[in-house]
């Protein structure tokens, strides 16, 4: 009890101190667990990367395209997210109930380690302090605890929103303008003739909020090809779309978007992304990762033989990081919390403002209901997800594994966990 009374004070004593930072925001955060989600608000996007197919998009509340059905989709239905009883710290001459971040944590393992996925990683931040990074599980199979806040992780979509924040960058900048036409500029770039008239007419603001009306790319980006993300760019841009319409959930938007920011800067992608958003994050260890290309303080995420896919996604999927890494770049979107911010207050706004009516969708965030940003993500043995709360509290978890199948459900879990942890009252 001591432990958690000391946890509680410390956790007080922050957002106390951070507090008149938010002076016009809703007040101090409290970490517990908020209201459930609505069902309808919790379903990754398209179910996102490997598994994306065109269905009604729950997450983002508009109905996206159906060429790319994925029959038996493995992701849906979501599976009951279950805390087992099974304790594997548990010591039977442990009498008292954790509190506080122990709490936390062991909620965390009884929810997803307990379920069956080997590792993940979680942080927490309130009003731009981190106050949680953790881990449990192994890095690689036959390595029991090798997980540390540390590990880095795949974090798939969630690299949309990498891309998306130093591409808008470069807007702020003025080398374009949001809604400037910037196909022709990209063909040459990539060293194809002319395109298009819809491929001409695309903007950034198209791609990022996925209305430039290019398919999916399913089999380009999850087939056996050995394609690039060069590749898969060249392919959806002589393909074009109907840029300006419905909203179409596809990677293909993101790998054009990382090959954009190449062609505008005459730079590596990569190079873009550390001098522009992750240096000045004091961020370090992050990077685009091959399928099979697994370093020494990763996370090894089962990839079947034969795949391709880190390859291909690029931008769009193939960023490795840790949990703590990825709260911090989503925190700095916040612009009510005190730190640093890639972007200007007008392209922040812009961000969490839908191009379509009744839309849940921005400018590479995913927008909830509650008033929440953040974006999953779903992989092959990866479920990733990162959401900032208007009350100041940003969190982001990663898994290796297959649980939660559904990536969106990782955010009742956190709920439960914080709520575990910090209870109302």
């Amino acid at each position: 009890m001591v432990q958690r009374t000391l946890a509680v004070v410390l956790i007080a004593g922050l957002l106390a101190a951070c507090a008149p930072a938010r002076a016009a925001s809703p007040p101090v955060p409290e970490l517990v667990g908020p209201d459930p989600v609505p069902a309808r608000a919790v379903s990754d996007p398209g179910a996102d990367d490997e598994h994306a197919g065109g269905v009604t998009d729950l997450a983002v509340g508009v109905r996206t395209d159906r060429a790319a059905d994925v029959a038996g989709d493995p992701t849906d239905p979501t599976d009951p997210i279950v805390e087992l009883a099974g304790d594997p710290d548990a010591t039977t001459d442990a009498p008292t109930v954790p509190g506080g971040w122990v709490a936390f944590d062991r909620s965390l393992e009884r929810s997803i380690i307990a379920n069956g996925s080997p590792a993940f990683s979680a942080a927490v931040m309130v009003n731009g302090e981190l106050v949680r990074a953790t881990g449990a599980g192994e890095r690689r199979p036959g390595e029991p605890g090798s997980v540390t806040a540390d590990t880095r992780f795949r974090v798939a979509s969630i690299s949309k929103i990498i891309t998306a924040v130093v591409l808008l960058q470069l807007v702020d900048d003025g080398v374009i303008a949001l809604d400037e036409p910037i196909g022709a500029r990209l063909a040459e770039g990539l060293g194809l003739g002319p395109v298009g008239p819809s491929a001409g007419a695309l903007t950034a603001e198209h791609l990022l909020s996925h209305t430039s009306g290019i398919g999916s790319f399913q089999g380009a980006f999850f087939g056996e090809r050995g394609l690039s993300c060069t590749d898969v760019g060249r392919l959806a841009l002589r393909a074009g779309g109907a840029p300006g319409g419905a909203m179409r959930y596809s990677n293909a938007n993101s790998c054009l978007a990382h090959l954009l920011i190449e062609v505008l800067t005459g730079q590596d992608y990569t190079d873009v992304v550390y001098q522009r958003l992750l240096a000045p994050l004091g961020i370090t260890g992050m990077r685009l990762a091959d399928t099979y290309d697994v370093g020494p303080d990763e996370a090894q995420h089962f990839s079947r033989p034969g795949r391709n896919y880190m390859e291909a996604l690029g931008g769009a999927g193939a960023w490795i990081a840790s949990a703590a890494d990825i709260a911090r770049i989503v925190d700095a979107l916040d612009p009510a919390t005190p730190g640093w911010r890639p972007l200007s207050d007008q392209l922040l706004t812009q961000m969490r403002r839908p191009p379509l009516e009744h839309g849940g969708y921005g400018l590479g965030l995913i927008l909830y209901p509650d008033g929440s940003v953040g974006h999953t993500g779903t992989l092959e043995s990866t479920h990733a997800m990162v959401v900032n709360r208007p009350d100041g509290v940003t969190w982001a978890v990663l898994v290796n594994g297959e649980f939660p199948r559904d990536s969106a459900a990782i955010r009742p879990i956190v709920d439960r966990a914080l709520a575990a942890a910090f209870p109302a009252g």
